[in-house]
């Protein structure tokens, strides 16, 4: 488990430098360093917000009997903070699927072409 839960911290690191540029052109006429700085400090600032308002409402839901776990502590309450709770994990889980999923499925795409037919091999040999 500690294998895969490692794997999923290096795609998504992977796929956050995989999709800073495209971010990045997607600014528009505004393109400029400072732009492309306030996008990530604001996709950021969301994010930490999103993770702490989870924790502080994952605490004052269930005190200081939280497993380590916390689907665990979710799945044994049926109240509204416990669908809150669920509904916010689906949320971050929609939106960051097609980070992960779309550079990961283009990198392999990419590797299994190169391995079938050269196709890089040999465009860096024609250039030479």
């Amino acid at each position: 488990m500690e294998l895969i839960t490692g794997l999923n911290i290096i795609i998504t690191a992977y796929s956050f430098q995989q999709n800073l540029f495209p971010t990045y052109n997607s600014l528009g006429a505004n393109k400029s360093n400072r732009t492309g700085m306030q996008a990530i400090i604001i996709g950021n600032g969301l994010s930490f917000a999103i993770y702490i308002t989870l924790g502080v409402l994952s605490i004052y839901t269930f005190g200081r009997n939280v497993d380590s776990n916390i689907m665990t502590n979710v799945d044994n309450e049926d109240n509204v903070y416990s669908y809150i709770i669920r509904v916010a994990f689906l949320i971050v889980l929609a939106c960051h699927i097609p980070y992960v999923f779309f550079p990961t499925k283009e990198s392999l795409l990419i590797m299994f072409d190169e391995a079938e037919n050269h196709s890089m091999q040999r465009a860096i040999e024609y250039k030479i």
